[in-house]
């Protein structure tokens, strides 16, 4: 994982925060990333990163059953997205957005 010292900004983090403080932000940014790797893209990929989801094995790590809840909840991050304009003339694209969305999601929800 890498993370680009850019988002140490000064509303992320600042030199006069508390070390505790500090930390916090930084963990919070850390468990964000991680989640990327249950998203629906990530999920795609084996714990040494190499791609499972193949013609022959289409659920990936998951079972079949786990598979098509998840598809499930990501559809409707996908359709959410698809339906809204966050500014006149400008809309989302729920395929594009759904895998940032959904680990915005879970972080807010821990």
């Amino acid at each position: 994982m890498i993370i680009c010292d850019g988002i140490l900004s000064d509303e992320i983090y600042r030199p006069d925060m508390s070390e505790e403080v500090k930390l916090s932000k930084i963990g919070f940014v850390i468990g964000h990333e991680i989640t990327h790797g249950f998203d629906n893209l990530g999920s795609m990929y084996g714990k040494d990163g190499s791609l499972v989801v193949t013609e022959d094995n289409p659920y990936g790590w998951f079972t079949e059953t786990d598979h098509n809840a998840f598809y499930e909840k990501v559809q409707k991050v996908v359709d959410y997205f698809n339906n809204i304009w966050p500014v006149p003339q400008n809309s989302c694209i729920g395929e594009i957005e759904s895998g940032e969305a959904a680990d915005d999601l879970v972080k807010r929800n821990t």
